[in-house]
């Protein structure tokens, strides 16, 4: 297995090789880290993300309306698919020649797939979605559709330097690539007036007179311990099928003071942008050896600290610790996360941020049913991971 970053365009899945933009190695979402961050004990993984979608009632009959559609479709025109890929991120990098993606109608397998089929690199945070259109002859009939994409990434696990990390300096200004995680997205509502209120009242309106290291755990502190978590992940309708993901966003959070873990990873992102902190979500797999296991869709957060890189927290970790420490002293669950390449990180979005509507959960990959409204489909989806080893040096 070869994880080696190449420098040129995106180009198409059915060309012989899968090529990186050239922003991906350079940019500060896809770097690995430096100063105060390291990468240790990289594992590799097998990634399987399969969708299964059937025909259901006309939208009329759902609880929400087809809403601001795919920019890139047209009236009577194919309808793309989206599926996240984190290509190279600050703790993973995916093998490029690994990804396969498959498609059938009912028993017809689409051969061409590949051939339409395109890696882009437009999403915040150096994300990437693999889109494809639907074949619109086929899925007029039809009675079933699926799709399955599989690849290999290499995820390692985080070291923090408590030293380093604490002298780290306030900017004058955010780099360029990190600007995106201060902006209000789906689920993550930053911009409200209670984040901005509830911020400068925990810090007495004295935030940045403490290092920046310090005050982000200071907030993180705060937040996990108003909030209440409570039902699971993940909206299940059979032990491997996800209907998606239970999530409500970090505004109702804050109003409930409850949520489930996905809720508790938004409100804590929305409270760091909101107290001027480039921060993001990030939403996997967590692999457990266990043979019979579920795979459960996870999500943690991450911050940008000055000169070192994007940090990663496990807020429900930092919940289950406790909070007697000291802000000076290590915390788990920030930082320093062992079992962090234990984490296969997906996505950046728990929806495309290209798509709104259209599913009645989150389910990290996005499409439109129908443009004009006259159908709608059931879809359930299946993530798993599976331990390929450890990579070979000079693949890392």
């Amino acid at each position: 297995m070869m994880m080696r970053a190449n420098h040129a365009v995106t180009v198409v899945l059915g060309m012989a090789a899968f090529l990186l933009p050239s922003a991906a190695g350079s940019d500060l979402s896809g770097r690995p880290p430096v100063h105060a961050l390291e990468r240790v004990e990289p594992q590799v993984f097998e990634v399987t993300m399969q969708v299964n979608i059937t025909p259901g009632p006309p939208f009329r009959d759902r609880r929400i309306q087809p809403r601001d559609y795919d920019p890139d479709l047209q009236p009577d025109a194919s309808r793309p698919m989206r599926m996240p890929i984190i290509m190279m991120n600050t703790w993973n990098q995916v093998d490029r020649d690994s990804i396969r993606l498959q498609f059938w109608v009912d028993e017809w397998e689409d051969q061409k797939v590949r051939e339409r089929a395109e890696l882009r690199s437009d999403l915040p945070f150096g994300g990437y979605e693999l889109r494809w259109n639907l074949p619109e002859d086929r899925m007029k009939e039809a009675q079933r559709a699926r799709w399955k994409i599989t690849y290999d990434t290499i995820v390692w696990a985080s070291k923090l330097d408590e030293r380093k990390a604490a002298r780290a300096a306030w900017p004058r200004s955010w780099p360029a690539e990190v600007r995106d995680a201060l902006q209000p997205q789906r689920f993550i509502e930053s911009d409200n007036e209670i984040f901005r209120e509830t911020v400068e009242r925990v810090s007495e309106g004295k935030l940045q007179n403490v290092p920046i290291y310090f005050a982000v755990k200071d907030l993180l502190r705060y937040t996990i311990q108003q909030v209440q978590v409570t039902g699971g992940s993940e909206r299940r309708i059979a032990e491997h099928n996800i209907q998606g993901l239970n999530v409500q966003g970090a505004l109702k959070t804050a109003e409930k003071q409850q949520g489930s873990e996905h809720d508790l990873v938004c409100l804590c992102v929305a409270m760091l942008r909101a107290a001027g902190i480039p921060a993001r979500p990030v939403i996997g797999i967590e692999y457990e050896r266990r043979p019979d296991t579920r795979f459960p869709v996870r999500s943690w957060g991450e911050f940008y600290l000055p000169e070192s890189g994007w940090v990663p927290f496990h807020p429900i970790q930092m919940r289950d610790s406790g909070f007697h420490r000291n802000v000076q002293e290590q915390w788990p669950g920030i930082g320093t996360i062992d079992e962090h390449n234990r984490f296969v990180p997906i996505a950046f979005h728990f929806n495309s941020p290209h798509v709104e509507g259209s599913h009645l959960y989150p389910t990290i990959w996005s499409w439109i049913d129908d443009p004009k409204g006259r159908i709608a489909w059931f879809q359930s989806f299946q993530l798993s991971v599976g331990w390929k080893g450890e990579p070979e040096p000079e693949d890392h």
